[in-house]
């Protein structure tokens, strides 16, 4: 289906996030190298819900060992299916687990996660943007799906 679309002339986007189904191969390889976010004073990965699933461990982006394994995830997709770019989403505290630690802590939690989740998330783009000294703003682009049906309906916005 990828080769389909890309030979329609199609760039492709992935979706991706940082959440890891209690589930999936992921989720355990990830727990058992420590590059998710852990109860606090604990080795164990905290368990979080997200929309997707109830059970979910989170990755712990102040981990570089647990970034890199991501970005290294990430660029096997880019190589493999020729991926054009990824759409980072969900770094949200409120998805957090209510007591956890990282890594890495700061003082302020509240910052910590969405900060290094989009310092990882402008990784992968650095070959295809201008770059700034530091990442001070963030841009969202509408899905697909979206785009779609506001042009169905006829449902602008303007900046």
């Amino acid at each position: 289906m990828v080769r389909d679309l890309q030979d329609l002339g199609f760039r492709l986007t992935v979706w991706v996030h940082p959440f890891f189904n209690a589930d999936a191969n992921s989720f355990y390889e990830s727990a058992i190298n420590s590059m998710l976010v852990r109860h606090y004073d604990s080795p164990a990965p905290a368990i979080t819900p997200w929309w997707d699933g109830l059970m979910t461990g989170l990755l712990d982006v102040s981990n570089q060992s647990a970034a890199q394994w991501y970005l290294g995830k990430l660029r096997n997709l880019m190589n493999k299916y020729n991926i054009s770019s990824f759409k980072f989403d969900a770094s949200e505290t409120s998805w957090m687990p209510h007591i956890y630690s990282m890594a890495n802590m700061t003082k302020n939690h509240a910052d910590a996660y969405p900060t290094k989740w989009v310092q990882l998330a402008a990784e992968p783009t650095r070959p295809f943007t201008k770059r700034f000294e530091s990442v001070t703003e963030l841009s969202v682009t509408l899905s697909a799906f979206d785009l779609w049906t506001k042009i169905q309906t006829g449902v602008t916005t303007t900046r």
